[in-house]
């Protein structure tokens, strides 16, 4: 069966979620993309030979309705609702093949999103059979747009589960640092990381580390405490999870958050803001972390040093409990989500 992906940015876990569909139920995947952005510049790779890659920048609206025309699919599944060639070959083969329609907004009950629920009921219910989304508030907001829950598929992002199972060590020496995985841009309030953890040294001792792993348009502050990694691809992170305790995640706006996945599935405490929408799943307050309000400072400060304070023994159970929430989601239960709206379709 083949499936053609009409997406924004590619990133490296969505490739895994791709190649264990293939090996499941012998799928054959057609992505048009962006190029790779150059803040995440994952490898791509095509292990089993069935995804084959489109440079949505060279293809014109006719060059999309030849792919469709070419492979035949079962499925299109279109990210989101920018690309306005994306959703007319959606609204074009609605009916003759099914299609999905991929986001992560969380519904925030905004007058902008309140606005879109009217374009959603008029132009994107309409050339959809399902919407598949990450989690419930995203579920919230495709209930908004006009799906019913029996037509809204969650589970949309998975980390690759596999690969950081393997780091997961369930004893482990402690090291006194945290980590920080994600890009460097204001959204992922990271400069007010780096102005807490600083200031917090003197109560939690100086042997206390931050690892920030990532690029971006924020110029990293220098601090000797505060080690920066650049972007690491997911296959060479042994090295610095074996370094770091504890995962942090401050941002001020984060619709989902794979990260968190990789991080439970590995094993990790967390510190996460409350606008992660990941933490829905893969965090528990006070079981394996904390959230916190991504406005505080003094919060963020708390929350730090209340871990740090806590025994090998209390990270320890935290780090079990991350690593069993981390299962909740995989690349075959994403598999199963796809195949799911091809036999449920009506």
């Amino acid at each position: 069966m083949k499936v053609v992906v009409l997406y924004q940015e590619l990133a490296g876990y969505i490739l895994s979620c791709f190649e264990q569909a293939v090996k499941e139920f012998d799928l054959e995947f057609h992505v048009v993309s962006l190029p790779i952005n150059k803040e995440a510049p994952f490898q791509f790779k095509n292990d089993s030979g069935k995804i084959f890659h489109y440079d949505r920048h060279s293809m014109t609206y006719s060059d999309l309705e030849n792919l469709i025309e070419r492979t035949q699919p079962r499925l299109i599944h279109c990210a989101g609702w920018v690309d306005k060639d994306y959703l007319k070959i959606a609204k074009m083969h609605h009916g003759k093949v099914v299609t999905t329609l991929g986001f992560d907004n969380q519904w925030r009950g905004t007058l902008k999103q309140r606005l879109a629920t009217i374009y959603g009921h008029l132009f994107l219910k309409p050339s959809f059979d399902f919407a598949f989304v990450p989690g419930e508030k995203q579920s919230a907001f495709a209930q908004k747009l006009g799906f019913n829950k029996e037509h809204i598929l969650k589970g949309i992002y998975s980390a690759d589960v596999d690969v950081f199972n393997a780091y997961y060590y369930p004893t482990k020496q402690r090291n006194n640092t945290l980590l920080y995985v994600g890009r460097y841009v204001a959204q992922k309030n990271i400069e007010l990381l780096w102005q807490a953890f600083i200031e917090i040294l003197p109560e939690i001792g100086n042997d206390w580390k931050l690892i920030c792993a990532g690029t971006g348009n924020i110029e990293p502050m220098q601090h000797p405490n505060i080690i920066h990694k650049g972007f690491v691809q997911p296959k060479d992170f042994e090295s610095i999870l074996n370094e770091a305790d504890i995962y942090i995640l401050p941002s001020t706006f984060e619709p989902w958050g794979v990260s968190v996945h990789e991080m439970a599935a590995a094993g990790f405490p967390m510190i996460l803001s409350k606008e992660v929408g990941a933490s829905e799943v893969f965090l528990e307050e006070g079981k394996n972390g904390f959230l916190f309000n991504p406005t505080n400072k003094e919060e963020l400060k708390q929350k730090m040093k209340q871990m740090a304070a806590l025994s090998d023994g209390e990270l320890q159970k935290m780090r079990e409990h991350s690593h069993a929430l981390g299962q909740r989601i995989t690349t075959s239960t994403w598999a199963r989500q796809l195949m799911r709206a091809v036999e449920n379709v009506n």
